[in-house]
């Protein structure tokens, strides 16, 4: 506000013909005006990325921990599904229909996904084959989730 009430004072100062000397100071004055300004952006838009690269470093930084933590259980899940893999004999091909709680490898698998999943001891009570039909299910799903015209 002070610069535009003294812009008459400062015009009436300038010679109404400069010479060559006074001329080259006005321009290089202005041209220093510019570069300061344009220094004072770029440091500004300079901090911003720091803060904005600071930003992105910590969420990435929880993204690696979160992926680490997520492969930690995947390997342990693979783990467990190794080695009861390695105590198990191949199952016999079913010429009947078994009860599925005669069968203790199977009781094991179950009882070693309950633990992986559930991250405790788990204790089998009963096991019972799968009731309907899931694939009338997933049809009934599938037209569920669509517009009726």
């Amino acid at each position: 506000m002070n610069a535009l009430i003294y812009a008459p004072t400062v015009l009436a100062m300038l010679p109404r013909r400069p010479d060559a000397g006074q001329a080259a100071t006005f321009i290089l004055a202005g041209f220093l005006i510019v570069l300061f300004v344009l220094g004072l952006m770029w440091l500004g838009t300079a901090l911003f990325g720091q803060v904005f690269k600071s930003l992105d470093a910590r969420a990435v930084e929880k993204t690696r921990a979160t992926r680490e933590a997520a492969e930690e259980e995947q390997r342990r899940i693979v783990a467990a599904a190794a080695a009861i893999a390695a105590t198990t004999r191949p199952a016999p091909q079913p010429t009947a229909a078994i009860n599925p709680a005669d069968d203790p490898q199977l009781v094991a698998i179950l009882a070693a996904a309950a633990h992986v999943t559930l991250g405790r001891a788990a204790r089998i009570v009963s096991i019972r084959p799968a009731q309907g039909d899931w694939s009338a299910e997933g049809r009934r799903q599938i037209f569920a989730s669509r517009r009726v015209r």
